[in-house]
């Protein structure tokens, strides 16, 4: 009797109305409520108490102890709250909770907890995945602080880009962030299992996917908790000497126009990825013999490198330019990492053939090809030379304190006297690109944080308008007699301008009165026989 008189008392405690309330709890206020009472046909009122228990139920939801009407949440509004909770919880990686309603029969709540069963999410490759909290310490040292909530999200992030595309992707980086003055840019650097065929439309000098400056591809978020990534679409050489040109602020909108003293045909999404091409090429950098040149060169990849296994680190610790060489291939004047050769066209014929041949080299085609793996220390710039006429200039002939000027990298050392120690190598001419290395072992890490500029010598200052002229003075001192003494003279101001007198034309010269009066005389006799003609 125990055992069915719990189960009953069970199931009605899970049977329950929008207010919480249990048949069984229901019962149990009817049934105090009789004893309290005590009337005299309880039999008779017992549904009428039910119907007042109810009701005082109701009251009291609907008001609290001091008689405050309670706001009500309709079933939209606590959707879109659920929803926010739930996104917010995906950004941190955690899987949002779903409570079982207790009013549901055994066969749905069974369903439903099937269908959670499926809806976990599958577990990924975390090798796949950049791991940022990896470098936390190391970015701190080297003065990238990220916000200790902005790196995790930025962490979860990144899961949420290999779980979404973690088939396609064989191995991810963190490359930094770029500044916006709307929103920022989090890039994330990826190298794909297989990669499309370009599409006929694009320029033919345009290195194909996977090669060259399309060697990788780049995720962009500007949200974290929505963890939204947009893969930006390859570069063209036409898009990387144009953004040569262009010295302007992201606004974090990839569908902004790029506007500005310079045409930019493309809008910021590709101006960006020309900048991260640049960006890259010149900056990302390595322990020198830490990659070596591939065993086989690849005809479609010249500069492919791989990981020495007998790599020693440097005894110095990396704090001097000659033991950081670069990992990327040099970018050409015309947009690419491999020169462009003109296909032969059998079609042309030997006269268009000899112009080409005879029309004046360009310095893109003059450009001499640089190998991979050069050493930061051959890297100098006339642009981290103060101009002549600036206050930062030598007036001196030091041509040492020039040559240092114009390196274009710089190192720091920090915890010298620390087991921990940590080198930070730095770009001048990019500044926030940064590669932070722990001495004597094999963990360093290259990253980009800024706007995206690179540094000029020379700003582009429009012309100061000239000075505004006086007025034309037209009085010049001219001395004459004193009217008062004449034997004085004084000194007087006389306009240049001379006021022209009218020249009138000289009066006709007057007729004969003879000659008059015999033309007036013809022509009387003339008017009268023309009348007499008339009347006959």
């Amino acid at each position: 009797m125990e055992l069915e008189f719990e189960k009953a008392r069970s199931y009605l405690s899970q049977q329950v109305d929008d207010c919480g309330t249990s048949i069984y709890s229901h019962i149990a206020a009817i049934s105090r409520k009789i004893v309290e009472e005590k009337p005299e046909n309880a039999y008779d009122l017992f549904e009428n108490i039910s119907l007042r228990i109810k009701q005082s139920k109701l009251d009291d939801a609907s008001s609290n102890a001091n008689g405050i009407q309670q706001l009500r949440i309709d079933e939209t509004e606590r959707q879109q709250i659920k929803a926010n909770i739930d996104r917010v919880l995906s950004a941190y990686g955690r899987t949002p909770d779903s409570k079982p309603n207790s009013n549901l029969e055994e066969d749905d709540a069974v369903e439903d907890a099937q269908n959670e069963e499926q809806n976990q999410a599958e577990p990924i490759d975390v090798t796949k995945c950049a791991d940022i909290l990896r470098y936390e310490q190391m970015l701190k040292y080297a003065g990238i602080s990220f916000d200790d909530e902005e790196l995790y999200q930025l962490q979860c992030a990144c899961v949420q880009l290999i779980r979404a595309r973690g088939s396609d992707i064989a191995n991810t980086r963190f490359w930094g962030k770029v500044h916006g003055t709307r929103q920022d840019y989090y890039i994330v650097e990826a190298k794909l299992n297989a990669y499309p065929e370009a599409a006929e439309s694009v320029p033919a000098q345009q290195e194909q996917p996977g090669q060259g400056v399309n060697e990788f591809v780049y995720f962009v978020c500007t949200d974290l908790e929505s963890a939204s990534w947009t893969q930006l679409e390859d570069v063209s050489p036409e898009q990387i000497k144009k953004s040569r040109e262009i010295y302007r602020l992201f606004t974090g909108d990839l569908s902004a126009q790029v506007g500005g003293r310079q045409h930019f045909e493309w809008n910021e999404a590709q101006l960006l990825r020309a900048q991260i091409a640049r960006i890259s090429c010149a900056t990302v950098v390595a322990p020198a013999e830490y990659y070596q040149a591939a065993a086989e060169e690849e005809e479609e990849n010249s500069f492919a490198v791989q990981l020495n296994e007998e790599f020693v680190p440097a005894e110095d610790g990396g704090a001097s330019t000659d033991g950081w060489v670069h990992s990327r291939a040099h970018l050409r004047l015309e947009g690419r990492l491999q020169k462009w050769v003109e296909p032969e066209n059998e079609d042309a014929n030997e006269a268009e053939t000899e112009e080409k041949t005879e029309s004046q080299p360009t310095a893109e085609s003059l450009e001499e090809q640089v190998p991979i793996l050069q050493s930061l220390s051959n890297d100098t710039s006339a642009e981290l030379v103060p101009p002549a006429n600036s206050s930062d200039a030598d007036n001196g002939d030091d041509e040492v304190d020039n040559a240092e000027s114009r390196k274009c990298w710089f190192i720091r050392e920090l915890n010298k006297n620390m087991p921990y120690q940590i080198v930070v190598v730095n770009n001048k001419l990019w500044g926030g690109a940064k590669t932070v290395y722990v001495a004597n072992s094999k963990t360093f890490v290259n990253i980009y944080v800024g706007n995206g500029q690179k540094y000029r010598g020379q700003y582009y200052t429009p012309k100061a308008p000239a000075v505004i002229q006086s007025q034309y003075n037209e009085f010049k001192e001219v001395e004459t007699a004193n009217p008062d003494n004449e034997e004085e003279t004084i000194t007087t101001q006389q306009s240049i301008f001379v006021v022209q007198t009218e020249q009138m034309p000289p009066p006709p010269p007057p007729a004969d009165d003879e000659e008059n009066q015999e033309n007036d005389a013809n022509e009387n006799e003339n008017q009268n026989e023309e009348t007499e003609q008339a009347t006959s």
